[in-house]
C-alpha cells in the first residue's frame, strides 16, 4: 500500500529556488522524489479559493488557514507521514488532531531566537509557544548542526522519543575544483602575484555580518603584500565605505555570481566571518564558513563557536590578534573538516528516518 506523505510547506518551484529556505526544501524533496507526495501550501491572507496543481508525482494544494481549516485537518488526519518545514509552518497544525501522527519538523533555524535578535519580541514569544506545542507531537527532528540538536535537547528537555537527525544543506556550485587557467587569469586580472596574501569576504552588509568591524580590521592591516577581495551584492555601498580606507588601493569590491565563487576562494588564504557569540551563530551551519573551509581558507573570526566547526577542530584566527604578519598559506585541516560536513549534506538518509525504514542516521 502506498504511503501518503504530506509536506507542510510551499513547493520549491523554479522561481523560488534562489531563496535560502526553498533551497533547503528542494534538497529535502529530492530525497522523496520516488514517492507520491502532497505539498500543502497554507496562507493566512491569500488562497481564498482552494486550488491545486500537479507537477510530476507531486500534488500541490493552495489553501487559506482560516477558510479551509476543516480541509486542512482532514488532510492531516489522512496522512501517514507529515513533514513540516520550519516553525513558521508548524503553526498551521495547531488546532488539528496530531495524536499518534508521525511528524517530522525540519527546524531550518532557531526561529524564536532569530525573531528576538531582530527585535520582534511579540513574534518571538508567539513562536516560542508554537515550538513548545510542536515538541509535544514531533517524532523526528531535523537540524542543520549537532550544536543545534544539543541546544534544543537542553532547551526543550528532549527525550529519546524524538529522533534527531543532522542534515546541513550546501550549494554545490560554490564548492568545486577550479581550472588552473581560470585561476591564473583571475589572479592576473586582479594584479595578484604569488607573494601576495589574499583575504576574502563573501556576503552583504547586514549588521549581523559585522561588516564595519571587518573594515576596521582591514584599516589596521598595513602589510604591503596583503590583498583584499570583498564579494557582495551591495557593491556600490561597499565601494563607498572602502574608498575612505587609507589602504583602499589593496581592496577590490566585486559582485560575484555563485558559480564563480570557487575561483576567488582558490586564490585566497583567509576569509572574514565575524559573527557574534549568540545562539543564532552557535547553532548555525553557515554556507560561507563551509565554503571557506572547503578551499583551505583560515577564517578570521570574532567567535570561534559557529556551528559544529569548533568541535571538529577547524583552524581559525581571532580578529583581535595581530593580523599584520600572516603568511600565504592554506589549511589542510580545514579542508578535512569541510569534507566531513559536506558528506552529511550529500548523503540521503532523511527518507529512511521519516518513513521508519533502514538507512536512517540518528543522533545518539
Amino acid at each position: 500500500m502506498t504511503k501518503y506523505i504530506l509536506f507542510i510547506a510551499a513547493y520549491p518551484t523554479v522561481d523560488k529556488q534562489k531563496e535560502g529556505m526553498f533551497q533547503r526544501i528542494k534538497a529535502i524533496d529530492a530525497e522523496f522524489e520516488a514517492y507520491n507526495r502532497t505539498y500543502l501550501s497554507i496562507s493566512l491572507v491569500s488562497h481564498k479559493s482552494k486550488t491545486e496543481e500537479i507537477i510530476g508525482n507531486v500534488r500541490i494544494v493552495y489553501v487559506n488557514w482560516f477558510i479551509h481549516f476543516v480541509f486542512i485537518s482532514k488532510m492531516i488526519k489522512s496522512a501517514d507521514y507529515i513533514y513540516v518545514h520550519s516553525l513558521y509552518n508548524f503553526k498551521f497544525l495547531i488546532g488539528a488532531s496530531l495524536k499518534g501522527k508521525n511528524i517530522t519538523l525540519d527546524l531550518h533555524g532557531s526561529v524564536p531566537e532569530e525573531l528576538e535578535f531582530y527585535g520582534e519580541k511579540l513574534k518571538s514569544l508567539f513562536y516560542n509557544e508554537v515550538e513548545r506545542v510542536a515538541y509535544k507531537h514531533v517524532t523526528n527532528l531535523i537540524a542543520v548542526s549537532y550544536a543545534m540538536v544539543d541546544y534544543y535537547r537542553k532547551k526543550r528537555k528532549l527525550n529519546e522519543r524524538i529522533k534527531c537527525v543532522v542534515k546541513p544543506i550546501y550549494p554545490i556550485n560554490s564548492i568545486s575544483e577550479s581550472k588552473t587557467d581560470d585561476v591564473d587569469s583571475l589572479k592576473k586580472s586582479l594584479n595578484i602575484n604569488d607573494s601576495n596574501v589574499v583575504f576574502v569576504y563573501s556576503g552583504n552588509l547586514q549588521k549581523w555580518q559585522n561588516f564595519e568591524l571587518m573594515i576596521q580590521c582591514i584599516r589596521a592591516m598595513n602589510n604591503p603584500n596583503y590583498r583584499f577581495i570583498i564579494m557582495t551584492q551591495e557593491e556600490e555601498r561597499a565601494n563607498e565605505i572602502v574608498s575612505k580606507l587609507p589602504n583602499s588601493d589593496s581592496v577590490v569590491v566585486k559582485s560575484v555570481l555563485p558559480k564563480d565563487l570557487n575561483l576567488y576562494y582558490s586564490i585566497a588564504h583567509y576569509g572574514f566571518i565575524l559573527r557574534d557569540d549568540i545562539v543564532l551563530n552557535r547553532v548555525a551551519a553557515p554556507t560561507k564558513l563551509i565554503e571557506y573551509l572547503s578551499y583551505g581558507l583560515i577564517p578570521i573570526v570574532k567567535t570561534i563557536n559557529i556551528g559544529d566547526s569548533v568541535k571538529m577542530g577547524y583552524e581559525y584566527i581571532s580578529y583581535n590578534e595581530d593580523l599584520n604578519g600572516l603568511s600565504a598559506k592554506k589549511s589542510d585541516k580545514n579542508e578535512e573538516v569541510a569534507a566531513a560536513v559536506v558528506f552529511l549534506a550529500e548523503n540521503r538518509y532523511i527518507t529512511g528516518q521519516v518513513l521508519n525504514v533502514d538507512g536512517g542516521m540518528v543522533m545518539s
